[in-house]
């Protein structure tokens, strides 16, 4: 064993308590490494089944994620209340770190609850996140037990340029919710037009299936009954 390897388990002997899953939380690089170097666990979970992974990704520590990951970090591990590393990084709008973790294959999709990501992101108004999600061919489709899709949440938020992004990736302007209404009739029913101007997104107004006030389903309810996707 040579000075430098005991020079660095000495180190780590020396932190005492100070684990590889409290070195992730504060984001200090060097004694994660020195930690992993003296064969730390780097899929220790601690009494909420959270990872070193997830709190560096939850402080958005980049470096220390990257170093978690090349140490073969569980990416997809889910802790006790279902909210795995890639929609912390959602939630927390930091796309440097969701682009690392579907670099390393992320789940995209949904999380064990069946709850969707990309549908997180559109909620957030990220349009840089939900671009990475879609390159990574993200379901643009994909819709909550009422129907919801992201499309629909774009056209209710008035997110004219991540509207037209879901449409260029494949996204059904004419899908339904369980009221029947489209994204158009989200868009109308909340006042916020989107205005689209390219080519490719004139069809997202059809102007003759357009819905009078009169016509509009009572969509305004789900926007109360719906259960919240994710919750802090």
């Amino acid at each position: 064993m040579t000075r430098v390897m005991i020079g660095w388990i000495a180190l780590a002997l020396l932190a005492g308590c100070a684990d590889l899953t409290d070195r992730a939380k504060e984001g200090n690089l060097k004694q994660v490494r020195i930690l992993l170097d003296a064969g730390a666990e780097v899929n220790e979970r601690d009494d909420k089944s959270r990872t070193p992974l997830w709190y560096a990704v939850d402080g958005g520590h980049l470096d220390v994620v990257r170093a978690l990951l090349l140490a073969g970090a569980e990416i997809d591990a889910d802790p006790i209340d279902g909210e795995p590393a890639l929609v912390r990084a959602v939630r927390n709008g930091d796309t440097l770190i969701v682009e690392i973790l579907l670099d390393y294959g992320a789940d995209i999709d949904v999380d064990r609850e069946g709850r969707s990501i990309l549908l997180l992101a559109v909620q957030s108004g990220d349009i840089n996140i939900v671009s990475a999600l879609v390159t990574k061919e993200a379901d643009v489709n994909t819709a909550t037990s009422t129907g919801y899709t992201p499309l629909m949440c774009a056209a209710e938020g008035g997110h004219a340029d991540m509207a037209k992004l879901l449409l260029k990736h494949g996204a059904h302007k004419e899908a339904r919710d369980r009221e029947g209404n489209t994204a158009l009739s989200y868009a109308q029913l909340f006042r916020k037009r989107i205005l689209l101007s390219s080519v490719e997104a004139v069809d997202f107004v059809d102007k003759q299936n357009r819905p009078t006030p009169g016509q509009l389903k009572p969509s305004a309810r789900l926007l109360h009954d719906r259960p919240r996707l994710f919750h802090p």
